[in-house]
């Protein structure tokens, strides 16, 4: 199992990013910037596609509950997605778009933040996995016991 402050930071960082998302599709659609059934398979100007959310959810509690490879790999997963949803915000023109109000603009600012928290939770992930392998230094035991054998 993934250690405590880990676990709980990509739990807590998670579970603000899928709140904040589906805050974002019920403003959304309740303002008539999108249908209900766009708001779940597209997205909208608010929040992330509903695909995209279930992926970021399912590795995120992968990650934080596995140790070992399907960790880390989940870790990995995790990092890509939300890359791929910040890149999305910084570049589809969304963030700001002359149809949203300030305060939506704001809502929009906490999906990014809460994006941004979860991709540093997943990389810490992938980091504290990376520290736990054996060194291949000179000297060490797995260089040790790799020479040892016939």
């Amino acid at each position: 199992m993934t250690p405590e402050p880990l676990r709980r930071d990509l739990l807590t960082a998670a579970a603000a990013l899928v709140t904040i998302d589906l805050a974002g599709a019920v403003v959304a659609v309740a303002d008539d910037l999108a249908s209900p059934g766009d708001a779940l398979t597209s997205g909208t100007y608010l929040s992330a596609p509903g695909p995209m959310i279930a992926v970021q959810a399912l590795c995120a509690a992968v990650a934080a509950r596995s140790a070992g490879r399907a960790g880390t790999i989940a870790a990995g997963l995790l990092v890509a997605v939300c890359t791929l949803s910040l890149s999305a915000a910084a570049f589809d023109g969304d963030v700001g778009h002359a149809g949203v109000s300030t305060a939506e603009v704001l809502l929009q600012a906490a999906v990014v933040a809460a994006t941004i928290g979860l991709w540093l939770a997943a990389f810490a992930r992938i980091r504290r996995a990376r520290r736990a392998r054996p060194s291949a230094a000179p000297g060490s035991a797995a260089r040790a016991s790799a020479a040892a054998r016939p």
